[in-house]
C-alpha cells in the first residue's frame, strides 16, 4: 500500500487502467450491448480525449530521460538519407534481379529462385541482405505474406537502420 502513497505510481497506475478499458472495456460493453445507440457520441468523444493522457506519460518519460531526445532528434535528421539509401537499395536489387532472371532463364537454379523478377528480388534481398533471418522470413512467408513483411519491416528499422545509425 506503500505504492499508492507515490502519486507518479498513482497517475501511471490511472493511465494504464484507462488505457486498458478504452482497448477492451469499450469493445466488450458494444459486443455485449444490444442497445449500441444507447452510447452517446459525446460520451464516446470524452473517451477518447482520455487518450490524450498517453502524451502526458510520453512527456514525463522525456523529462525524466532528455538523453532520448537527443536520440529522437538524430533519429529524425538521418531519417532522409535512411529512405533515400534504401530507395537506392530497391533499385540495385531490381537491376540485379531482372539480370538473374535473364541469366538463369532456362536453368534449373532459375526456375528454382528466379521464376520471375519478384522472385528474384525476394531471393537476392532476403538470401543476401538478410542471410541470418531468410529461413524464418521464408516459412512466416509461406504461412502469412503479412507477418513476414512486418518481420521484415522490424528487421530493416531494428537492426539496419537504428543500430547502423547509432
Amino acid at each position: 500500500m506503500d505504492a499508492l502513497k507515490n502519486l507518479q505510481f498513482v497517475f501511471d497506475l490511472v493511465l494504464a487502467m484507462l488505457m486498458a478499458f478504452e482497448s477492451w472495456g469499450m469493445y466488450l460493453i458494444f459486443a455485449v450491448s444490444d442497445n449500441v445507440g444507447s452510447f452517446s457520441a459525446s460520451s464516446i468523444g470524452i473517451l477518447r480525449m482520455l487518450r490524450l493522457t498517453k502524451v502526458c506519460r510520453f512527456v514525463r518519460m522525456v523529462r525524466a530521460v532528455p538523453e532520448l531526445v537527443v536520440l529522437i532528434k538524430g533519429l529524425a535528421a538521418a531519417s532522409r538519407a535512411v529512405v533515400w539509401t534504401l530507395n537506392l537499395l530497391i533499385v540495385v536489387v531490381y537491376i540485379f534481379a531482372v539480370a538473374a532472371r535473364i541469366i538463369t532463364d532456362d536453368k534449373e537454379v532459375g526456375k528454382m529462385y528466379f521464376s520471375s523478377v519478384t522472385s528474384a528480388m525476394l531471393t537476392l534481398s532476403v538470401g543476401g541482405l538478410l542471410p541470418d533471418n531468410a529461413e524464418d522470413i521464408n516459412i512466416m512467408g509461406d504461412l502469412n505474406a503479412f507477418v513476414a513483411a512486418v518481420f521484415v519491416f522490424f528487421l530493416v528499422v531494428a537492426s539496419i537502420t537504428l543500430m547502423n545509425m547509432l
